[in-house]
């Protein structure tokens, strides 16, 4: 995750707007949201294929089969 600092930065004019307590807590809003949708994302992997991980290496690889 990126730091406060970057974070202000990174909203150029808007940040000026806000106070730096409201940009603290937007900057810990952010930060929660990212981090619940990492963890729904991750969920619906592990919940698409709960008992082996070959479906997914074969959506990412181009066929492995053995010849």
């Amino acid at each position: 995750m990126i730091t406060f600092e970057q974070f202000v930065e990174s909203l150029g004019e808007f940040a000026k707007q806000y106070t730096p307590e409201q940009l603290q807590q937007l900057h810990t809003d952010v930060k929660r949201f990212a981090q619940l949708v990492i963890a729904t994302r991750r969920a619906k992997e592990v919940a698409d294929n709960p008992r082996s991980p070959q479906t997914y290496l074969d959506r990412t690889a181009v066929d492995r089969t053995l010849k």
